[in-house]
């Protein structure tokens, strides 16, 4: 099993550190995408707050947010808050200036006994200028965030069908109890094992499909066979949707592994001979012009070359594998999956038939078919498949279900040896006490 290190414990607080950074750094005015994301956001704390018993008045208070009267605070919200989903009459008027809504998100967690940097950070959740992640072009924001905006919604909703945070605070109290990684095998149950980090091997995924970031045109040769043969290596990387669970909290991310994928054009007029071997780049060699996989020799043409994917040495990891982990939000969905290909793969969850043509991303892009599968549209030809929300729930019902019933199969074992283990005992008693009976009566 690999060998990880652990989560950084204040890796949260450092990622809020820099976001309110950029927040009371920033000197211009917010683009009306902006402001309708940190109002949004700062609603759904605010409701959180409201379920805690705190009045918006109050939070609009604490912040020093100008509102004329106490009794009209939560007057002044207009400007800061907007509910998802919720259409006005006339456009919102919400404020340009991203120190409001900070100081109203931090008000509103010492109100509450939030963490400070939880507020933070989702209060900038799905920006495009303070999130976690680089700002990315406009053009390329506006259609990922309409994306995010859904399925980040269906994934709630997904989440609390099937009480996931049940499913994880279990899974978390037995590794905490046991200082023992968990882990499914699926043809031999749950099992435990001796681990110095924490696997992700608990966490629910569906397996998207297989990116193309570079290709090379390159002469191939299988070992043994005398004649060379045209074809491709590209540089891949294999993309999952996880959810995953960090310091009590439910996450999503896009969990990235990369690869080569070889394609030939020499085995007939339209058959298309992939040969995916997944390998994890653990050789010296950091630039390649030629290179093996399994049997397979290639040698890059027009002496073209390529680098070493790095490989991601931070929490959190699969076991065995050498993946790179990204939260999921439009910037990582934008630069993911528009500006790119997938390969065709047969049993690809994102369908390449499905209709693009009413979607807002652009339609020959890898985020369209999410975002088809989003809506529902069906394939324009070829059978309806499954999407990968039903694959990601397959995966959810699979690990809570099974790993419920070797908790009670484990249960009933130790029930069961405590039942023959204390009756073995009384009979070894019961022995003695024969044996001393006799010794007294002679």
């Amino acid at each position: 099993m690999s060998d990880k290190a652990k989560p950084p414990t204040n890796s949260s607080i450092l990622a809020a550190r820099a976001v309110e950074q950029k927040m009371l750094d920033n000197k211009s005015r917010l683009a009306k995408s902006e402001r309708v994301i940190l109002a949004r956001n700062l609603d759904g704390l605010l409701q959180e707050a409201k379920a805690s018993g705190v009045l918006k008045g109050a939070v609009v208070l604490k912040a020093g947010i100008a509102c004329g009267s106490d009794a009209a605070a939560a007057n002044a919200l207009s400007r800061y808050c907007l509910r998802i989903g919720h259409k006005r009459a006339e456009s919102p008027k919400l404020s340009a200036d991203p120190k409001k809504y900070l100081k109203l998100a931090l008000a509103a967690a010492t109100l509450t006994g939030k963490p400070r940097h939880e507020a933070i950070l989702k209060l900038a959740e799905g920006s495009n200028v303070f999130g976690r992640q680089e700002k990315i072009d406009e053009a390329q924001f506006l259609p990922a965030e309409v994306v995010w905006q859904l399925l980040r919604l269906k994934l709630v909703e997904l989440i609390s069908r099937h009480d996931l945070m049940t499913y994880f605070r279990e899974v978390d109290e037995v590794r905490g109890r046991y200082k023992e990684d968990l882990y499914l095998v699926h043809k031999s149950g749950w099992h435990q094992d001796s681990y110095s980090g924490q696997s992700t091997s608990s966490w629910p995924f569906v397996y998207l499909g297989i990116i193309v970031r570079r290709s090379f045109s390159a002469r191939l040769k299988i070992d043994d066979v005398e004649k060379e043969v045209s074809g491709t290596v590209q540089i891949v990387e294999g993309v999952r949707l996880v959810l995953g669970w960090e310091n009590g909290s439910i996450l999503a991310y896009l969990e990235f592994f990369p690869g080569l994928a070889v394609q030939t054009f020499e085995h007939g007029d339209h058959a298309h001979m992939f040969d995916f071997h997944w390998f994890d780049f653990h050789s010296k060699t950091n630039t390649y012009t030629t290179g093996r996989l399994k049997n397979l020799q290639f040698s890059l043409e027009n002496n073209e070359s390529f680098n070493r994917p790095i490989e991601s040495t931070d929490w959190p990891c699969r076991l065995r594998e050498h993946s790179r982990f990204e939260f999921l939000d439009p910037q990582s969905l934008a630069s993911t999956f528009l500006e790119c290909k997938l390969l065709n793969m047969p049993d690809q969850v994102l369908n390449q038939y499905a209709d693009t043509s009413a979607v807002v991303s652009r339609p020959d892009s890898p985020l369209a078919l999410i975002e088809a599968q989003l809506l529902e549209r069906k394939p324009t030809y070829y059978r309806q498949t499954a999407s990968f929300l039903d694959k990601l729930e397959e995966d959810i019902i699979l690990l809570s279900t099974s790993f419920r019933a070797w908790r009670q199969d484990q249960l009933e074992k130790a029930r069961n040896d405590h039942f023959l283990a204390v009756a073995d005992v009384e009979q070894k008693l019961n022995g003695l006490r024969a044996v001393q009976s006799r010794a007294k009566n002679q």
